[in-house]
């Protein structure tokens, strides 16, 4: 990304601010939170268009996307999906979104089914969780300020390379960053040996199926964040990208009246869905402090802001304390 430089930004830079002048503020727009969920099923003749979903997020919103106030406070979603009544529930957790957020949450919800006098079953025994966070590239390859500035987010603190806007005028810009829908299914699939031999082809046919959903229904979104920064300030995207991996156990308990007998795990395997958001932040540049009000400043003397340059997202640039 090129650093905008012109007669107007070096004006800004060089003029006194003088505490009369009346400041322009700009609306910083409400956090956004959408979640997509698959629902995976692998009973003979399933149809995924039939299955039902409903939200449960923890402000008590019961739609697919909410929008903060402006932000949206830390929290859950439960999304519950229901075949041909077989029914289950999963918990999506997310951090603080900020406002001026867009963020896309993902969930995985597999309905168990019966087969053979057992209900083969999917039970979530481990679970983890990472974060990777993103933003302006330009920032971190000497194209920003002189050094890096503490910024909070979800309750961790990052070292973020920032840049400038050393002017008293509005900055507004772009940045591209990607969302995710669907999920990923891991190699590693685990056969029981003691009930290999009468269920482990059922088992790698699961794993089969579940496999080929994944790339069924995986899809990598670019999407276009627009912000505005105010004069006399520091700026980043950040860009957070949150991957959680679950462990899947196969179960199958016997039916109630059958004769079938009990059965251990049959088998183990993980998948792993993503959850991305993207916002902007400023803070004070330090050597216009006296001049920063958050999200403010003037327009040119044409009416506009000025015009950053950003073009890609690049990645990892920002590493927690």
């Amino acid at each position: 990304m090129k650093k905008f430089i012109s007669l107007i930004a070096l004006v800004g830079v060089f003029a006194a601010c003088e505490p009369e002048n009346l400041q322009t503020a700009f609306t910083v727009s409400e956090a956004t939170a959408t979640i997509n969920v698959t629902v995976l099923c692998p009973a003979p003749g399933f149809d995924s268009s039939a299955a039902t979903v409903t939200y449960a997020w923890s402000n008590g919103a019961t739609t697919q996307s909410i929008t903060g106030n402006p932000a949206i406070a830390a929290g859950s979603v439960t999304v519950t999906a229901t075949y041909d009544g077989a029914s289950r529930s999963e918990t999506v957790s997310f951090p603080q979104i900020f406002a001026g957020m867009d963020a896309v949450l993902n969930a995985t919800v597999l309905l168990p089914y019966n087969a053979g006098g057992y209900e083969v079953d999917f039970d979530v025994v481990d679970e983890t969780k990472t974060v990777e966070v993103y933003g302006l590239i330009a920032a971190a390859h000497g194209h920003g300020y002189k050094a890096a500035q503490t910024v909070e987010y979800g309750g961790q603190k990052y070292k973020v390379y920032m840049m400038e806007n050393a002017s008293e005028f509005i900055l507004e810009d772009t940045y591209s960053w990607t969302s995710y829908d669907g999920f990923l299914v891991n190699d590693d699939l685990v056969v029981n040996p003691d009930t290999e031999a009468d269920f482990g082809a059922s088992v790698e046919e699961i794993y089969d199926y579940v496999e080929y959903m994944s790339y069924m229904y995986y899809d990598e979104i670019e999407e276009s964040l627009d912000f505005s920064v105010g004069a006399w300030s520091l700026y980043n995207v950040i860009n957070p990208v949150f991957t959680t991996t679950d462990k899947i156990a196969i179960t199958a308990t016997p039916l109630p009246g059958s004769n079938n007998p009990a059965l251990p795990v049959l088998g183990t395997f993980s998948i792993s869905y993503l959850s991305s958001a993207a916002g902007a932040v400023e803070i004070a540049h330090p050597d216009h402090a006296s001049h920063y009000v958050p999200h403010s400043g003037h327009y040119t003397h044409d009416g506009h802001a000025l015009h950053g340059d950003n073009n890609n997202a690049g990645g990892g640039i920002i590493t927690a304390e």
